[in-house]
């Protein structure tokens, strides 16, 4: 068991109160914005501050978690003595490891190398409620809202990763377009330039970015009828900067791409039930339903219930808000999404809630933005109730359960581990779970002390069983597929003998310890 584990259950009776009068305030501030008073035009700043304070709290809450593996590397790449050859084997740009090795000379404890991209999740909650703003004013409070307490982007926003900075940069730059599209012309030059830095600043975080260029297209052809030729010319334009950056990161400076390094990626290609999987994760439900979440179950069905009970009214009153408006963030989104479903199809499959993080802003945009314009004040008002309770839901399965839990349950796992192997050989084991738990776990057996001195996990003679029909061998360092797991047939033979002669010594949360006797 994780050693935060009772810590986390001592406090759900304690935290849980103070966010829930929070919440009903939330509620309550955004039900009365329904129909605001003229001569009240105070409420609706103070209502932003009060949910980007809910959306600062959230973000730094529990942040002193245990690393995974994919943060130590990102801490490995940031030390590196020459970073920017050390940069070149890496299969993503080095924009955000750049910051963070700037960052990190700071200083080096867990809590502060996660405030980087806490900084640049919050950023992103006001960049998001001021393009809303440009499109709708009242939206800017619903999508503030939407975007503080959504369960993807908390997820993300504390990972010592790239994804918070990318989606800051995605939708900085969709900002800045919007801004352009609405600027007089001696604005015009500066906004454009903006917003063609920021797609360059977001190619060189992660290469995904470069999805959004026809998503921007998209976007502009929405609006047609007030976009002139000329400026559509000038918009286009400034797409040739990010285009350039992603060929010169992708052909010249990530090396490791050159040497196939994708050929063994882990990722399936997408089919229906992945990509319908992926867009229900942008609602936020999956994360809502988790089951081994400590909220109850009826706090739980009642959400999903208004939420649909919401959705309905609208279906059946056919108030859908401003079409036009919404037509914008949705032909973005798709613009974006279809594209690189198709590459992720037909080259190397990325499709996952990590590279899709930068559009769920869009999504979140579309949401805001149909609520935010429906005529009946009775239909609004039940919106913003739903809305208001979902996100709750939302606040609080992130304070009672994801945010204080060890994303990899790494202690338990391996005191287990160590405990086992004293007086055994590391071979009669077989640890079962996703390849990056797994190599968690090793990380962490080698190196506990890693945030100090930064050595790399040493070798082991110890065969690593995953699920998802891949298959990792530590002391090879690379994953084997089905065909080559068949060839190994020394490795399957000793499974398959041992399989029925096993004794589970760990199992949570889908990490599991097996010895062979």
């Amino acid at each position: 068991m994780p050693a935060n584990y009772k810590h986390v259950h001592n406090d759900r009776n304690r935290r849980p109160k103070a966010l829930l009068r929070l919440g009903a305030l939330l509620a309550l501030m955004v039900i009365n914005s329904v129909e605001m008073p003229k001569n009240k035009n105070y409420i609706r700043p103070l209502l932003f501050i009060g949910i980007l304070g809910l959306a600062v709290y959230l973000r730094v809450h529990s942040l002193n978690r245990g690393v995974w593996y994919d943060e130590y590397s990102s801490l490995q790449l940031a030390q590196a003595a020459d970073f920017w050859s050390a940069s070149k084997n890496y299969d993503h740009p080095p924009l955000f490891f750049y910051l963070l090795r700037h960052w990190s000379s700071f200083n080096h404890v867990t809590w502060f190398l996660r405030l980087l991209s806490v900084v640049f999740s919050v950023a992103s909650v006001i960049v998001f409620a001021l393009w809303l703003r440009l499109l709708l004013p009242e939206a800017s409070i619903w999508g503030a809202l939407l975007a503080a307490t959504s369960p993807g982007l908390l997820f993300f926003s504390q990972e010592i990763r790239q994804y918070s900075l990318l989606t800051f940069c995605c939708l900085t730059a969709v900002f800045f377009l919007e801004k352009s599209l609405q600027s007089e012309e001696r604005k015009l030059k500066f906004n454009l330039f903006l917003f063609s830095l920021f797609l360059v600043l977001a190619v060189s975080t992660h290469l995904v970015a470069v999805f959004l260029l026809p998503g921007v297209l998209a976007y502009c052809l929405a609006d047609r009828e007030r976009i002139k030729r000329s400026l559509f010319v000038k918009i286009v334009f400034c797409e040739i900067w990010p285009a350039l950056a992603f060929i010169y990161y992708y052909y010249f400076h990530l090396m490791a791409w050159q040497y196939g390094s994708s050929a063994s990626w882990w990722m399936p290609k997408p089919g229906p039930q992945l990509i319908l999987s992926n867009l229900i994760e942008f609602t936020g439900l999956p994360q809502m339903a988790s089951g081994v979440s400590a909220m109850p179950h009826i706090l739980h069905s009642a959400g999903r219930l208004l939420f649909f009970v919401a959705l309905g009214f609208l279906v059946w009153s056919g108030s859908y808000g401003n079409i036009r408006l919404v037509k914008k963030p949705l032909c973005l989104f798709l613009g974006a999404y279809i594209p690189l479903v198709l590459y992720s199809y037909f080259f190397t499959p990325v499709l996952t809630s990590r590279t899709t993080l930068f559009m769920l802003p869009f999504v979140l945009a579309v949401i805001a933005l149909m609520l935010a314009s429906i005529e009946s004040q009775k239909i609004k008002a039940v919106a913003a109730f739903s809305l208001s309770y979902f996100c709750m839901l939302a606040a609080l399965n992130w304070v009672i359960l994801e945010a204080p839990y060890e994303r990899v349950p790494w202690t338990g796992l391996t005191e287990a581990f160590l405990n086992s192997v004293k007086q055994d050989s590391p071979e009669k084991f077989i640890i079962s779970g996703y390849p990056h738990d797994t190599r968690t776990m090793l990380m962490y057996k080698t190196n506990r002390q890693f945030q100090k001195n930064m050595i790399p996990p040493e070798e082991f003679q110890c065969k690593i069983f995953a699920d998802r029909s891949l298959y990792f061998l530590l002391q090879q360092r690379r994953f084997l597929t089905d065909r080559e797991l068949k060839d190994s047939s020394d490795f399957m033979q000793r499974f398959s003998d041992c399989y029925d002669n096993k004794e589970l010594i760990f199992n949570k949360r889908g990490l599991k310890l097996y010895k062979f006797h």
